[in-house]
């Protein structure tokens, strides 16, 4: 019975060695914290024209008190206190020139984030393994990167509308339970237990949203959903711990807030310099737990289904990338070869003038060959 209950015991060690292994080899062998800084400078410089896109376009609702805290709540789901409560302040001081920036905020903004989504794609793709990422053409990669912002934008609007939706059956509950004949009492704490709820269930469902996108697309070919969903569960997860873990970090250890005292030398800018460092070091943070649930989903794909098997079906199955690939390097060893063949025929020609000059009548001096000799199949006179 012991010996059954160790086995069980190494065979339920077996799945976390498996995964831990896997992460530890890519985090000191692959150059993820380079892929970690170039997805927060991205996402810096995105962060502006989505703000003046945002403020644009919802600028007439944001100047409604109700909207206005709905989308508060919204950012402070998603971001650790600290950050999200100077975003909140940056989205009140551009409200005023939502109306002007409206046609900027939109070009400039799908032009960097689409940039952005091609910076996640190479860094999804390389975190997955080998070169999943180069698998389509420069044009292709756009196109895809365009409907990456849709599908993850879509998200967006749909969690909004949910938080909306929440907020608004909160605040007329009791309206809607008189009307119905029912305890105004009980009904309002049920829509704010609701609302509990969604504010925080949405933006973990949100997240494991689009990273599932971003795992289960990128690729190619495409893992098993089940992989990518398992990769997005654990990065979530990750992502909730990190923002709490931040949340604390930000407030009691890096004190971000000191730079926007009069004594600091960056004091004359304000909280916003504390806000950059600290929302670039989240992103930052964010880019390692990125790379780390693309390598869960490669971990579990290569665990459910062997890599080496889907791309044998796929080579043979659909002709493509692959098949190109494999022609050009089958006609790449033909041309090698033959070339050297060819060089192989010009030794031997070149060599055959001197094994003749060897067996020719007479030996190198001009001395003439012994009597009895052969030459030309015959034999030598002799002489008189």
């Amino acid at each position: 019975m012991l010996r059954a209950a160790a086995y069980h015991a190494k065979q339920a060690l077996t799945v976390p060695q498996y995964y831990g292994r896997g992460l530890l080899k890519v985090f000191t062998t692959d150059p993820v914290f380079l892929w970690a800084q170039a997805i927060a400078f991205k996402t810096l410089v995105t962060l502006l024209p989505l703000i003046l896109l945002a403020v644009g376009i919802f600028g007439r609702v944001l100047r409604q008190e109700d909207a206005f805290t709905t989308v508060a709540q919204f950012l402070r789901g998603f971001l650790p206190p600290t950050q999200s409560d100077g975003l909140v302040e940056l989205v009140l001081q551009l409200q005023e020139a939502s109306g002007a920036i409206t046609t900027f905020g939109a070009i400039f903004f799908i032009a960097t984030v689409i940039t952005m989504f091609a910076t996640l794609r190479y860094v999804v793709g390389a975190a997955m393994g080998e070169s999943r990422h180069q698998m389509r053409s420069i044009l292709g990669g756009y196109a895809f990167d365009l409907r990456m912002v849709a599908q993850v934008g879509s998200l967006f609007l749909l969690s909004f509308g949910i938080t909306t939706a929440a907020r608004f059956l909160s605040a007329r509950s009791g309206d809607l339970a008189a009307r119905a004949g029912l305890d105004p009492g009980f009904v309002g704490t049920a829509t704010g237990g609701l609302l509990q709820a969604v504010t925080f269930l949405v933006p973990y469902v949100l997240t494991v949203g689009m990273l599932a996108q971003l795992y289960y697309f990128v690729p190619r070919p495409k893992p098993p959903k089940r992989s990518a969903l398992a990769g997005a569960a654990v990065a979530a997860i990750l992502f909730e711990l990190a923002k709490n873990g931040f949340a604390y970090y930000a407030t009691y250890v890096a004190d971000f807030d000191r730079y926007a005292q009069s004594g600091e030398g960056l004091g004359g800018l304000g909280g916003a310099f504390g806000l950059i460092l600290a929302f670039v070091f989240w992103v930052y943070l964010s880019g390692l737990i990125l790379v780390a649930g693309a390598v869960v989903a490669a971990l579990h794909e290569r665990r459910v289904r062997p890599r080496k098997s889907r791309l044998r079906k796929m080579w043979s199955r659909k002709p493509g990338e692959f098949r190109k690939h494999r022609e050009r390097v089958e006609a790449e060893a033909a041309e090698a070869v033959h070339e050297s063949v060819h060089e192989s025929v010009g030794n031997v020609a070149r060599a055959e003038p001197s094994a003749a000059a060897e067996v020719s009548g007479a030996a190198p001096g001009g001395d003439a060959l012994p009597e009895g000799a052969v030459r030309d199949g015959g034999p030598v006179p002799a002489s008189s």
